[in-house]
């Protein structure tokens, strides 16, 4: 049977520098918000979740930059109170923003559910595929998907693309195609709008309540 003999008696001496951890920084990125002035976080990871929130934070408005080792956030010229579902769905503990946004700026979370999960997707549905999938497919019934898939794509994305000049903002345009191309599909295989419509709210709905 193998065994560990330990001969010492010297004492462990130096110093250890204590990393940030992920579970902390994260609450902390978020809470951030509540503060309309600058904020440093001393040892900040550097770590694919806190870029992530980094992106958040800079899409609502606030300033966010590296100094060493430290993050400078500044959430005094925070203006916006929507997350994009792209950036909402690159870190699954994104809801954590939430609540500071709405202790921040007031917005009532019963309305924000009424506009996304019933409100949104009747208008776009009437757009998208009543107008344009409707009209495009007299003449060509792949130029209607492909053109409406992709206005359908390009307005989800193309506000927060023109801010920031990200291209990454374009590369999240295929997360908006495959959706697009099935609510086409229902429409046309039901001949209105109401069965695109109640999968699209279906969809706002999941997005919104989902863990």
């Amino acid at each position: 049977m193998s065994h560990i003999i330990i001969r010492g008696g010297r004492r462990l001496e130096g110093a250890l520098t204590v990393q940030g951890a992920k579970n902390s920084v994260l609450p902390i990125l978020a809470a951030t918000i509540l503060h309309p002035g600058q904020t440093v976080l001393q040892g900040c990871p550097h770590l694919s979740d806190v870029e992530a929130s980094i992106r958040i934070l800079r899409h609502l408005g606030c300033k966010a930059r590296w100094e060493g080792e430290a993050l400078v956030v500044d959430a005094g010229s925070m203006s916006r109170r929507d997350i994009p579902d792209h950036l909402m769905r690159e870190m699954r503990s994104s809801v954590i923003f939430l609540g500071a946004i709405l202790a921040r700026l007031g917005a009532s979370p019963r309305s924000t559910v009424l506009i996304v999960v019933f409100l949104a997707p009747v208008v776009e549905e009437a757009l998208f595929r009543g107008y344009v999938f409707g009209n495009l497919r007299e003449y060509s019934r792949g130029a209607a998907y492909l053109v409406s898939c992709l206005f359908f794509a390009m307005v989800h994305v193309w506000p927060f693309f023109a801010e920031s000049w990200d291209m990454g903002y374009l590369m999240a345009m295929a997360q908006y195609l495959v959706p697009g191309a099935v609510m086409a599909w229902t429409y046309e295989r039901y001949g209105c709008l109401w069965g695109s419509v109640l999968l699209h709210c279906a969809v706002n709905a999941l997005a919104v309540w989902q863990p």
